[in-house]
């Protein structure tokens, strides 16, 4: 996050609740248009990781405004591709 953003600050979070690790990050960097982030393969790998462990990604960004990423995965019952 800090080399893209230019961040000077970044929350983390982890919390397990309710059988599901649940992994906040958010900084105050510079931000971006998510809807024109499809050039890498940043995001497309993150999503596709997260879709594998049947979890749920969800970005929040906006250009001066930060990033937020919040992701939820199941602790139990964990289904593994054989990428993973």
């Amino acid at each position: 996050m800090v080399s893209h953003s230019g961040c000077t600050h970044v929350n983390i979070q982890f919390v397990i609740e309710n059988e599901r690790l649940r992994l906040n990050l958010s900084d105050n960097g510079c931000g971006f248009d998510p809807a024109r982030a499809d050039s890498g393969n940043g995001l497309r790998n993150m999503q596709e990781r997260v879709k594998r462990l049947n979890g749920v990604l969800k970005l929040n960004s906006s250009k001066g405004k930060g990033t937020v990423i919040d992701l939820v995965v199941p602790l139990s019952q964990r289904r593994f591709s054989a990428r993973s």
